[in-house]
């Protein structure tokens, strides 16, 4: 399965160079062409790819397009574009599925060049973590996160100008990142010694509780209900939290997710590794939407745009602690953290619904040289 054939050559990068300390450029394009080739030429992968196609086939011929079109209920400017040149000029899905992947994994790109996350543990986390709820799910909010990706570098270097074009075309398709434009502000926190960090943290740690002991989660939910998202709650969300409906949610466990956030981020910055004050801010907003989105599932679409952020430090974390900890047993170590961090995967891919499990929709790979191959997931969208 190519799959497996991908996380075996980043495993090979992880132990072959990111514990050695050295870097392979080329090795690291590779796998991230490969990975946006599979995406391009998927066919009929993802939960939400049955609506997206169908929507392609009849919702954006010039002929049928309406005045108000652009007022329709999660049809952002950039995408219905994007769906009506894709449509009229090539009149393939294909078309916009390799615009949309390579928009994206470039946008990663652009992101992992500019920090010094080691590069094959940051590419496997987000390979078994993040890659095909982007790649082959939520098609119009990833192009959003791909675009936000390529302006974070320009918000730690103060690039206003590059940084709010990113902006804009990230709002375009997506209304979540209506969020990115006041992130600029954030550039005014600074961390003088690590105590100012910690006492964030502990405010972070501590909001399961807060939610537990106070009406804070009904607040919560009072928004998103303003913002016409009642009981809109993600799937994916309630997946990636507990793995079944009837999962934990209980602060003791909420907060122990959240020590997996935070303890890396702590780490890496008193060993002063990666020090950056706005990635710093980034992921403890990234902590704190995480705790939110336990109370409403909606709020875990923000998440997404924060979570590569995280992976920078908790990259960094797997490595330098197995290396400068357990330096005879790095190997082992470096294994076991991966392990650990990498469970949520399991739990998206092995949580049951009606009868069949939610990997169906991912496995095995499919692609347009051969649909025939996708018949068998028809009778899941339908």
């Amino acid at each position: 399965m190519i799959y497996l054939v991908i996380i075996a050559i980043i495993l090979y990068g992880v132990f072959a160079f990111d514990l050695s300390n050295r870097r392979n450029e080329q090795l690291f394009k590779l796998i991230l062409v490969i990975m946006t080739l599979l995406s391009a030429f998927s066919y009929m992968m993802g939960t939400d790819i049955y609506n997206y196609m169908t929507a392609f086939e009849y919702d954006y011929r010039i002929s049928g397009i309406k005045v108000n079109f652009f007022e329709y209920d999660r049809i952002q400017p950039g995408w219905a574009l994007l769906n009506i040149v894709c449509y009229n000029f090539f009149h393939s899905f294909t078309a916009l599925k390799i615009i949309h992947a390579t928009i994206l994994n470039v946008g990663f790109y652009i992101f992992v060049k500019k920090t010094n996350a080691p590069r094959f543990v940051f590419l496997l986390l987000y390979f078994c973590l993040m890659y095909y709820q982007l790649d082959y799910n939520i098609l119009r909010e990833s192009l959003a996160i791909g675009f936000f990706l390529m302006a974070i570098p320009c918000l730690a270097e103060k690039k206003w100008v590059k940084y709010y074009i990113f902006a804009f075309l990230a709002y375009m398709f997506h209304s979540a990142a209506i969020v990115i434009f006041i992130l600029p502000l954030l550039t005014f926190i600074k961390y003088k010694n690590k105590n100012i960090l910690g006492v964030f943290c502990l405010i972070v740690l501590a909001l399961p509780f807060v939610f537990a002991v106070t009406s804070l989660s009904d607040v919560i939910n009072q928004f998103s209900v303003m913002m016409g998202d009642a009981g809109d709650i993600s799937e994916y969300a309630s997946i990636y939290l507990d793995g079944n409906e009837g999962g934990d949610r209980s602060p003791i466990i909420i907060t122990i997710r959240l020590l997996f956030i935070l303890v890396p981020l702590y780490y890496v910055y008193i060993r002063g590794l990666y020090i950056n004050r706005i990635y710093i801010t980034l992921t403890l907003i990234y902590a704190v939407l995480f705790a939110m989105s336990t109370q409403v599932g909606i709020i875990h679409r923000l998440c997404q745009f924060f979570m590569s952020v995280y992976y920078v430090y908790l990259s960094i974390f797997i490595v330098d602690f197995a290396r400068r900890i357990f330096p005879q047993f790095k190997y082992i170590v470096v294994a076991a953290l991966l392990v650990i961090n990498l469970y949520p995967m399991r739990e998206q891919f092995m949580y049951t619904k009606s009868g069949y499990r939610k990997s169906v929709y991912f496995y095995p790979y499919t692609s347009i040289f051969n649909k025939s191959d996708a018949d068998f997931r028809m009778k899941y969208f339908l």
